[in-house]
């Protein structure tokens, strides 16, 4: 297998093969085979056959443009826009697509804000708060979930629906959020005393009774997988993920290391988690089989998003001491993240 290398957010207190196809020439085919492949061709180029589409990957976050303040900005397949004017001090969290529809959502000043094709949309905050920020964006069947963050104290992380808002009430810890087909809303985290936890439409369950947190969420089907990590005897942290409820130990390849996994993704009968080693390193596990991740000699220490489309496993994360994002496709860097572009591009949606 191919080595491959918790959304960011500026504010420190808060904790996500493309086979191309080649025609052969045909040459000295018999009648038989002949009218075979004519047959076929016919039949593709009927007009109910569908194109295939080019996948579009893009990649949001900000970037330093040397203006008064950072500027939201985004990469559309390594194209970069600039979206923000840098009046006022805006970042991008998290983006996500729905339809033909790209998403961004932050922060604007001391507002939420989400950005829809480029067009800024303020949020007004919780009146109560100095300032709230949307660190996830979810858009489905018509109705706009974000989940925020405010200095609110034991009510800092909430969700809204449509404006209507769910406080999160004295979690440790807070991870991804997921919607299910049914519009119900899923987070996941650590509940007040230490354990692994997933809030349904507002209500607390708990995954495990040992000390334990959970941070990444995907939802297919009827089917919710949770990844996360207890601790055991030796209070090392041991990567877990969940499935309805139940918990499969992911392996970890070396003695006295442990993990913290921070996102799941989940491709047919694959399951792909990816985390961080208690020595720093980012690596990820396809059905339980670990890898380290590793991008051509750069350093990677901190994972943003993990996402796997067309058989293709995109892996977005940074080097803390250079600053800058990298995005990884099977394994190879692709530009202009890798190594190349400022700022800091923390989420990716890929369509």
């Amino acid at each position: 297998m191919a080595q491959f290398c918790v959304l960011g957010s500026m504010r420190p207190i808060l904790l996500t093969h493309q086979k191309n196809t080649q025609m052969k020439n045909l040459m000295r085919l018999g009648l038989m085979a002949g009218l075979i492949v004519g047959s076929t061709l016919l039949q593709n180029c009927g007009s109910d056959d569908p194109t295939p589409q080019a996948t579009e990957v893009f990649v949001a976050g900000y970037v330093d443009d040397s203006k008064a303040n950072y500027s939201v900005a985004y990469t559309k397949n390594g194209a970069i826009e600039i979206v923000g004017d840098g009046s006022v001090y805006e970042y991008a969290n998290d983006c996500t697509i729905e339809g033909n529809d790209f998403y961004m959502a932050g922060i604007s000043g001391n507002d939420m804000a989400y950005w829809k094709n480029g067009v800024r949309t303020i949020v007004p905050k919780d009146p109560s708060q100095p300032w709230e920020e949307i660190t996830q964006i979810i858009i489905k069947n018509g109705k706009k979930y974000f989940q925020a963050y405010s200095p609110a104290g034991a009510n800092a992380f909430r969700y809204y629906v449509d404006g209507a808002r769910t406080i999160l009430v004295s979690p440790s810890s807070v991870g991804e959020m997921s919607v299910s087909s049914t519009g119900d809303v899923y987070v996941v985290g650590a509940s007040s005393t230490g354990r692994a936890v997933y809030w349904k439409n507002g209500v607390e369950n708990e995954l495990s009774t040992q000390d334990s947190g959970a941070a990444g969420i995907h939802i297919v089907g009827s089917d919710v997988y949770i990844t996360g990590y207890y601790y055991n005897a030796e209070s090392m942290p041991i990567p877990v993920y969940w499935k309805n409820g139940t918990m499969t130990e992911l392996e970890l390849s070396e003695e006295g290391v442990g993990a913290r996994p921070e996102k799941i993704f989940v491709s047919g009968d694959d399951v792909f988690v990816a985390g961080q080693l208690t020595d720093d390193n980012l690596v990820m596990w396809e059905n339980g089989v670990m890898t380290t991740l590793v991008a051509e000699g750069v350093t990677l220490n901190q994972l943003f998003d993990l996402e796997v489309k067309k058989g293709n496993v995109y892996v977005l994360c940074k080097n803390q001491s250079t600053g800058k994002s990298f995005l990884l496709k099977n394994g190879a860097l692709v530009a202009p993240f890798n190594g190349t572009q400022q700022g800091e591009f923390s989420s990716m949606a890929i369509n």
